[in-house]
């Protein structure tokens, strides 16, 4: 079982305390959910999480291994943190593939079997640039799952979606879990979160909490 640890974390920017002092452990079989106002420090977490951002003092580790020390990144892990890029002129197939050559783990069905699970396959020949901005959510999401990572740090992976795209997140992050990986949500939606979360954290002036 992999164990995700973040100890003491303190992040401060231009004298601002950011992040005071967080700690919690996420382990493998479990997803956490951390919810908070806007500008609360959620996406900042996440970013010190991944090894995105630095962070002041404290630790964050996976099993044995210290995140901006002995490893510059999470290891393994599919990410959703802010607003992902992709190419205007390439369709959802064409970004995917193009991500996927970096690590070569992937085939090109493996690809259309993730748009087609997260309902993208109908649109296959449209261009990102014509997509509306739920298409685009979804397409975040598939190229944070497509290569089946073992850790999922997510950035309110349901923003601009319908109900329907909200169900479908919800039952493949269900089916995530299952395979025994740790998923890590930040989220505004506290009805979302409450309804597949295993551990509900809120952030507030930088401060971590866990709720009821």
């Amino acid at each position: 079982m992999s164990k995700l640890e973040i100890k003491n974390v303190t992040k401060t920017i231009k004298k601002r305390r950011i992040l005071n002092n967080i700690s919690f452990v996420a382990q493998s079989g479990q997803i956490i959910g951390i919810t908070g106002p806007n500008g609360s420090g959620k996406t900042m977490l996440l970013k010190v999480i991944t090894g995105l951002t630095s962070y002041d003092a404290g630790e964050v580790k996976l099993g044995e291994k210290i995140v901006g020390h002995d490893i510059e990144h999470l290891e393994d892990t599919g990410i959703i943190i802010e607003n992902p890029q992709f190419i205007n002129d390439l369709t959802a197939f064409q970004n995917l593939k193009f991500l996927a050559s970096i690590n070569n783990k992937i085939t090109d069905n493996e690809i259309r079997s993730t748009l087609s699970k997260i309902g993208l396959l109908n649109v296959e020949k449209e261009k990102y640039k014509n997509f509306s901005l739920g298409m685009k959510q979804r397409l975040a999401f598939a190229q944070a799952i497509m290569e089946d990572q073992s850790i999922l740090i997510l950035d309110e992976p349901t923003n601009a979606l319908d109900e329907d795209g909200i169900k479908t997140i919800e039952q493949i992050l269900i089916s995530e879990r299952q395979k025994n990986k740790i998923i890590i949500i930040a989220s505004h939606d506290s009805e979302f979160l409450a309804r597949i979360t295993d551990i509900r954290l809120r952030i507030s002036e930088g401060h971590l909490n866990e709720m009821d």
